[in-house]
Order: structure tokens, then C-alpha cells, then sequence
């Protein structure tokens, strides 16, 4: 209901960690000064008033998280690389069914794990072009040849098409450059609890004589708000490791980009 929970307070804490990163928020303070209260003919949990900038702060190291490393190039990169991986042996991985009808045949479903690349890397089907390609893919994995980043747009509210429209914007009439091309949407936000965007809209809160206060917006105490609660960008990646390939591809990307006339309260 208010996006607060104790799996985000594990995560952040957890990724804070590894990713060498200070965890900007107190976990702890949250945890205790929280209370079970009425509310509105329901039982609700409530949080203290004076910890609203504490809330804040693990909603803005959430969407911070997502920015600096969830979507990391690198990591948007090697996500597209697996799934194309999946659909190349999607068909030819398993006899019983297709990979992507497994969920279906439960049975199926069941014995596959977090191994699938290594099971695709190894399978002894050695006539199939697509396992080919797929092994070829993971291999490139392997040694970091990555899909490279051609261009990102600038940050906007923009609502874009689907990514087949905007693939055949940008290629245009180059129509060979289609299959070296990846395109990943991004969605920053701080949840999509409150109406507004504010996560802090739907929380309940209660003041120091125990009195259980309206949900009230972030910016009503405090004038240190985003300018946007949410922003919208697309990334552009070269899938061939032909430099003639990537050059063109940069080349239309960039030109579809200035056409684009982008700017951070653009909206479609």
C-alpha cells in the first residue's frame, strides 16, 4: 500500500554493501518508531512524524540504486545479451517444449535453475544455427564484449511508443541496421505508491501525542522536492561487433535524437 516493507529495508542494506555505497537512510529508527494505529475504519501501520525525512531518504536511495546500478549500462547490456540468449534457444534448448511455454508444463519448469546459460553453452546440439549464435553470445559474455552503448536520450516525462516505432524512426530507410540494434526503456521513480508520484503520500503518521495525522505530500514539509517525481530515458545499444555497423548506428541514433527535441518537460 505505502511501498514500505522490511524485503526494500534488506536489499538496500544489502546492495548498499557490495556495491561499496553508503546506506543513506536508518532502518532502525524506522522500525521503532513505528506503531499499529486506527485509521479510517482500518488498521493501519503509522510512523512517527518527525521520521518523514528518514522515510524519504530510503525511497530516494531506491530510485538512486536503480539509476547508478540497476540500470547501469553495463548491466542493461548484459541483461539484453541473456534474453537475446533465450530467445535464440528458445526452440531448440528443450524437447519437450519451447523454453518460453515451460511455466506451462510444470514439470519442465521445475528443473530449470540459475544455470540455463551454462546449459545452453553446453548443449551437444551441434546442428542448429541458433544454438550456435546463443553460444556465440554467451561467449562474448564471458569475455566482456558487451553490447556497446551507442546514445541515451536526455532525462524527460516523454511517454514513448513501443520500441518497434522508434526502431523504424531510427533506421529510417537503412532498414539492414534492425537487427544490430537494442533499445531499453527506463523508468526512474521514487514508487508509484502515491498518486502524485510523492512516495510519502500514502503513509500515515502520528505526531508526539500519539494523534494520528492525514497523509500529507513530502513537499509540505519540506521545499527541498524534486523538480519531477519520475523521469523517462532510452538507451541505445550496437549489438554487431562490426565498427562500420556501430558507426552508422551512432550516426542515426544521434540524428534521431536531435530531431527528437528533447527537452525535461517534453511531453507526447
Amino acid at each position: 500500500r505505502n511501498g514500505i516493507d522490511v524485503d526494500k529495508f534488506d536489499y538496500l542494506l544489502r546492495d548498499c554493501y557490495f556495491f561499496g555505497l553508503n546506506c543513506t537512510f536508518d532502518w532502525r529508527r524506522l522500525v521503532n518508531r513505528m506503531k499499529l494505529v486506527e485509521y479510517e475504519g482500518e488498521q493501519r501501520i503509522a510512523i512517527r512524524d518527525k521520521e518523514r525525512d528518514n522515510l524519504f531518504n530510503m525511497f530516494y536511495l531506491r530510485m538512486h540504486l536503480r539509476r547508478i546500478a540497476y540500470s547501469h549500462p553495463t548491466v542493461v547490456a548484459i541483461a539484453n545479451m541473456v534474453a537475446d540468449v533465450l530467445k535464440l534457444a528458445d526452440h531448440s534448448l528443450l524437447p519437450e517444449c519451447p523454453l518460453s511455454e515451460s511455466p506451462n508444463h510444470m514439470g519442465v519448469y521445475l528443473s530449470l535453475t540459475d544455470a540455463i546459460l551454462e546449459t545452453v553453452a553446453n548443449s551437444r546440439n551441434t546442428t542448429d544455427p541458433n544454438i550456435a549464435q546463443a553460444k556465440a553470445l554467451i561467449e562474448r559474455i564471458h569475455t566482456r564484449r558487451l553490447y556497446t552503448l551507442l546514445h541515451s536520450t536526455p532525462p524527460s516525462d516523454r511517454i514513448f511508443p513501443d520500441n518497434e516505432a522508434i526502431l523504424k524512426e531510427v533506421v529510417g530507410e537503412q532498414s539492414d541496421l534492425s537487427p544490430h540494434i537494442a533499445i531499453k526503456k527506463l523508468c526512474l521513480n521514487f514508487g508509484k505508491w502515491g498518486k502524485n508520484g510523492d512516495p510519502l503520500q500514502p503513509v500515515v503518521f502520528y505526531d508526539k501525542h500519539g494523534t494520528v495525522s492525514s497523509e500529507r505530500l513530502y513537499q509540505e514539509c519540506s521545499m527541498f522536492v524534486p523538480v519531477s517525481w519520475s523521469q523517462r530515458q532510452l538507451l541505445f545499444f550496437c549489438k554487431s561487433e562490426d565498427s562500420s555497423i556501430h558507426e552508422r548506428l551512432k550516426g542515426r541514433v544521434q540524428e534521431w535524437i536531435a530531431n527528437a527535441n528533447f527537452s525535461p518537460s517534453s511531453s507526447q
